[in-house]
């Protein structure tokens, strides 16, 4: 990052004066601890005047939005598929039902998700330090 600096030629004066307002009193210096110091009492300031007790504040109710009826669902047409049927395998072996094995469907749920999971996962952006949006 480059930075450009204006600074005056040479031949310029530079003035500069430094104004204090006249109210401004220096800060006080340390004062010895045998003297008891006596606070004067705080001025009231003049720009902040006693507020006349407010009336309690005027409640606008409003109307209240009434609620937009939800459209009823339409029912969707069926679409009626023939689906092709199967011939049914006499099973070679009966065995007991397990709770574990849903009809065969785990293993098939499994095996694609082990393989993709193993699968080089493919990089869409170097990850690092991203910038705050």
């Amino acid at each position: 990052v480059h930075q450009v600096i204006e600074q005056p030629s040479p031949t310029q004066p530079i003035e500069i004066t430094m104004v204090a307002p006249a109210d401004l009193e220096p800060p006080p210096a340390a004062q010895p601890v045998v003297e008891p110091v006596v606070e004067p009492e705080p001025e009231p300031e003049p720009e902040v005047a006693p507020e006349p007790p407010k009336e309690a504040p005027v409640v606008i109710h409003k109307p209240e939005p009434k609620p937009k009826p939800k459209p009823k669902p339409k029912p969707k047409p069926e679409k009626k598929v023939e689906q092709p049927k199967r011939e049914v395998k006499p099973a070679a072996e009966p065995r007991p039902a397990s709770p574990f094995e849903n009809n065969n469907t785990a293993p098939a749920r499994t095996a694609p998700s082990t393989s993709t999971a193993a699968a080089k996962p493919t990089v869409t952006a170097p990850s690092g330090p991203r910038a705050i949006s």
